[in-house]
């Protein structure tokens, strides 16, 4: 249940996350289609680009250095609690920052 991350940091640390992938998100976003839990974000035509998105955020909340240290664990739950956050209020927090 990691695709999300694995996929979406390797989308983001590549520089394959381009304005046109992200502006894609947003508009589908604003569309009303607004992944509910993480495994959807790993769907779909832009998953690739949602799941680099959400990296993305994730890196400009905690930092390079903890986004780093999420590698080395192996599910969601645990990387939700080293951040501090609620897989719902992660997603809140994603969804509102690409309005």
């Amino acid at each position: 249940n990691l695709d999300w991350f694995i996929e979406g940091l390797a989308t983001y640390a590549s520089g394959q996350l381009t304005d046109s992938k992200l502006n894609d998100v947003k508009a589908d976003f604003q569309k009303g289609n607004t992944p509910k839990t993480l495994n959807q974000v790993w769907k779909g035509k832009l998953k690739y680009a949602r799941a680099g998105s959400l990296i993305s955020f994730i890196d400009k909340k905690i930092g390079r250095k903890k986004l780093s240290a999420l590698l080395r664990f192996t599910g969601p739950k645990e990387i939700l609690e080293f951040i501090g956050i609620s897989e719902e209020e992660l997603l809140n927090q994603w969804i509102k920052s690409l309005e």
